[in-house]
């Protein structure tokens, strides 16, 4: 580039390279700009349709069992205790601990009937908030077709639910929908293993 590139063009722009006058270089960069922001739209538009997509996916797949009775009051005061975040022998004491073990061990249809039920009535929200691998990890049993069933249940109930955050959060924005999008990919993880 010459020293004389840069000097005043006969339009009076400043910057205009020598030769180009200020309406076409205004319509060089409005051009520019135009492009960038097509650009921009299409991202957008593909990236919406993306999540859209993997949701109507998801919700294609999602396939819990057919419904089983909903759970005495007893055994979803027990699933929720036991999926709730604060079963340890710490919070709720040895003892209560073994009991709802022994018991999770002994009656391991009737805790992934009421795990499933709980499943397919959550929203979201109460999605990020439990931990429905602590039920599957007591009982263990993978070669079980219950078990495997309500596995099945809970990853593409969290799948869903990942989904449906991650877009309300391009609209959005929401500090607590992406700390609610971490905590359910957490306990997504969790139900993989």
């Amino acid at each position: 580039m010459t020293k004389n590139h840069w000097k005043l063009a006969p339009g009076g722009c400043v910057r205009c390279p020598v030769g180009v006058s200020m309406t076409k270089f205004m319509k060089r960069i409005a051009l520019i700009l135009l492009s960038l922001l097509t650009r921009a739209i299409i991202v957008v538009a593909f990236f919406t349709i993306f999540f859209v997509f993997t949701e109507v996916q998801a919700d294609m797949k999602y396939k819990c069992t057919s419904p089983s009775p909903p759970p005495s009051k007893t055994m979803a005061k027990s699933v929720l205790l036991i999926i709730g975040g604060n079963f340890s022998p710490d919070h709720i004491g040895p003892e209560e601990y073994d009991r709802y073990t022994r018991d999770v061990r002994t009656h391991p249809i009737e805790y992934l009937n009421g795990l499933e039920h709980f499943l397919r009535s959550a929203t979201d929200e109460e999605l990020s908030d439990v931990y429905p691998y602590v039920i599957l990890n007591i009982i263990k049993k993978s070669s079980d077709r219950r078990f495997r069933e309500v596995s099945h249940c809970a990853r593409m109930r969290y799948k869903i639910a990942i989904s449906r955050v991650k877009k309300r959060n391009i609209i959005q924005a929401d500090n607590e929908d992406v700390r609610r999008v971490q905590r359910l990919e957490s306990t997504f993880n969790q139900v993989q293993h």
